[in-house]
């Protein structure tokens, strides 16, 4: 690893064999790997934007603390840019995953004065990355960004940089583009939302549904709900001492 870290010219498509493997292996590598890694990723960051997407990836896979040294060390490099480049969309990614408020919180601040246009192409990249169907996608078991919380202000500018009323209708067999996963996102996002059993899941749909930004997924959504509500009543069970109960304080005798 250490001597693929920084030879690979950074305009190469291909990266690091050993980091490619590790990265796409469900063995985990071995501690000293990991340790080592961690040395290299504090440092100085490799010139090819594959072989730090995939030493990114084998981190945040195999150190189950990578968020405490990770996420300040993708921050910090983020920090160093006033714009978002090649170079450090795979340090966005990884923070996206580990500690997304933060994450969130650095691209709205760069966002925030940047033309519609580049808004909109930054919304696209970051979508088809987080489906992980671009270079730069980083994949974890529970990724931060899932979190409902986060989901309730995240689908909103979602929606309004990729606007549904701007989506791209193909006809015939095509390959996928970038504006295309973006698209698909939005729905795997509330869909992520529907399944998600937790009080603050629920919650945070009956919000989005009121929400006038939400307007083209309203009706979705209030379906949605509907299904989330009947898998609830079906999942509902009630035992005998329910029953006995019911009978002894529920029940009431009709006054007429």
């Amino acid at each position: 690893i250490r001597g693929e870290w920084q030879p690979i010219a950074a305009d190469s498509q291909f990266g690091s064999p050993t980091l490619q493997r590790l990265a796409h292996s469900e063995v985990e590598p071995p501690p000293a790997c990991v340790a080592a890694l961690r040395s290299l990723i504090e440092g100085a960051a490799p010139a090819n934007s594959n072989v730090l997407r995939d030493a990114l990836q084998v981190a945040a896979s195999a150190d189950s603390d990578c968020a405490q040294w990770l996420v300040p060390r993708a921050m910090s490099a983020l920090d160093e840019t006033s714009q978002l480049t090649e170079a450090h969309w795979p340090w966005l990614m990884a923070a996206f995953v580990l500690d997304v408020d933060r994450a969130f919180a650095w691209l709205a601040r760069r966002l925030a004065e940047a033309p519609a246009g580049d808004r909109r192409q930054v919304a696209e990249s970051l979508g088809a990355n987080l489906l992980n169907r671009r270079q730069h996608g980083i994949v974890v078991n529970r990724p931060d960004y899932m979190r409902p919380g986060f989901l309730r202000h995240f689908l909103p500018w979602l929606i309004e940089n990729v606007r549904p009323e701007d989506d791209v209708e193909h006809d015939g067999i095509y390959s996928p583009g970038m504006r295309d996963d973006a698209e698909h996102l939005r729905s795997v996002l509330v869909e992520q939302l529907a399944s998600d059993p937790s009080v603050e899941a629920a919650a945070v749909l009956a919000e989005l549904a009121a929400d006038d930004s939400m307007r083209a997924y309203r009706d979705y959504l209030l379906r949605l709900m509907d299904g989330r509500r009947s898998r609830e009543a079906d999942e509902f069970k009630i035992e005998a001492a329910d029953v006995a109960l019911l009978l002894a304080e529920k029940q009431r005798i009709p006054r007429n």
